[in-house]
């Protein structure tokens, strides 16, 4: 975990110092760009971390080895170890490996894949982007990319189309259509997200919020059912049998007996609603989207109970608390909807900033014991698993294993 925890402190003094002083928007860019080098860095050079390395290395070599045969012979060997992989995946690695990389490189390459989207929607959407870096890693979502890397893929695509996802309208609901039908080209699980965009679409927002809440509530009564269904019946009738059937069997169908691991959402969840009306004013296109995809990681984090498959989805949802808790706090000092209206701040009184700065120290604070609490060797959704098996940080480099 020392790695880590510097990392986390290295990340947040420079926040802090890029907002003193002037030239703030350029001290911002500059702060971005270091902190995400230095997270693809540590992605790029680990060695043996992360629970699925060793998968994608072999994967790496099978196809190398076959390389001469075309793109069915490398599916084929990669299936006939247990493996099922996406063609898209295959072809990034062949593109690697025609630019001479070996498995170090692709996995450089994916690092890249997964972070840039996340640079650029922290960049673009946040307005407290040390917050968001330090929310990023303490809730996880670092670890996730050096773990379950096509899932992440996927989840940076889909981070491309947020700003679809704001929008109203038949043209930017079928654009986001087409992002998640991309996303799944890299990991099929990604379609998932069609199901907050349908309801963030609906009309009657308060009719579709019932809905929402309904079948999330069916859901997490009847999780595991629902997926068993879900898995020998009708994706067997879509085609898609052979590429999930291996979870009926799994353990990913038993429960998780770690529920610690819902504090981050639950109070992420928490936070917003009790601000909701504030954000509505504050940022008004972000403030629905945001619940939704809110609510979606309670709802999936409550099925884990029963079946830790939903693990696979919450890959999906939770890196856009890292936009939520920034906007939440931002809204605490926006009082006047005819201000927001004419795009001015009011100043934000005494009161309003030592709440802001309690609820600041609340979140980090908060953040950093759910963190360190799951670098614990026997803690986390996988029974022993802290962290995506990424603790402890070891490195082909020797001045980077610091545990």
């Amino acid at each position: 975990m020392t790695l880590y925890l510097l990392l986390l402190g290295v990340c947040a003094g420079l926040g802090l110092l890029s907002r003193m002083g002037g030239s703030r928007a350029c001290k911002r860019e500059i702060y971005l760009a270091l902190v995400f080098a230095l997270l693809v860095a540590l992605s790029s050079f680990r060695y043996a971390t992360g629970a699925a390395y060793s998968s994608y290395v072999y994967i790496f070599d099978a196809v190398e080895m076959v390389k001469a045969d075309g793109f069915a012979a490398a599916e084929q060997v990669v299936r006939q170890n247990g493996y099922t992989v996406e063609p898209s995946l295959l072809l990034l690695i062949r593109l690697c490996q025609r630019m001479g990389m070996n498995a170090r490189g692709f996995l450089t390459v994916a690092a890249f894949i997964c972070l840039l989207p996340v640079w650029w929607l922290i960049r673009r959407h946040s307005p407290i982007a040390w917050l968001s870096v330090w929310l990023y890693i303490t809730f996880l979502c670092f670890a996730a990319t050096m773990d379950a890397v096509r899932q992440c893929m996927a989840a940076g695509v889909l981070m491309l189309g947020y700003p679809l996802l704001r929008q109203r309208g038949w043209q930017p609901t079928l654009r986001y259509g087409a992002v998640c039908a991309f996303a799944s080209l890299i990991h099929q699980t990604a379609l998932i997200m069609l199901l907050p965009l349908l309801f963030i679409q609906l009309p009657r927002r308060k009719l579709a919020l019932a809905l929402w809440c309904g079948m999330w509530a069916a859901a997490c009564l009847f999780g595991k059912q629902l997926v068993l269904l879900l898995l020998e019946t009708v994706l067997p009738a879509l085609g898609m049998g052979d590429r999930f059937g291996y979870y009926v069997h799994s353990s990913f169908l038993e429960g998780s007996h770690s529920m610690v691991m819902m504090a981050a959402p639950v109070g992420v969840f928490v936070i917003y609603l009790l601000l909701y009306r504030r954000i509505r004013q504050h940022a008004p296109e972000d403030a629905l989207p945001l619940l939704y995809l809110l609510s979606f990681t309670v709802g999936a984090w409550l099925m884990v109970a029963q079946t830790r498959i939903m693990l696979r989805l919450i890959l999906f949802t939770m890196p856009y608390a890292v936009l939520a808790l920034p906007i939440a706090l931002s809204s605490i000092g926006c009082r006047d909807e005819r201000a927001i209206e004419a795009q001015e701040k009011l100043p934000t009184s005494s009161r309003e900033h030592v709440n802001q700065v309690l609820l600041t120290i609340l979140i980090v604070g908060g953040s950093l014991a759910y963190f360190c609490y799951n670098g614990l060797p026997t803690t986390a959704f996988h029974g022993h698993w802290g962290m995506y098996l990424c603790v402890p940080y070891t490195s082909y480099l020797p001045w980077l294993n610091w545990n």
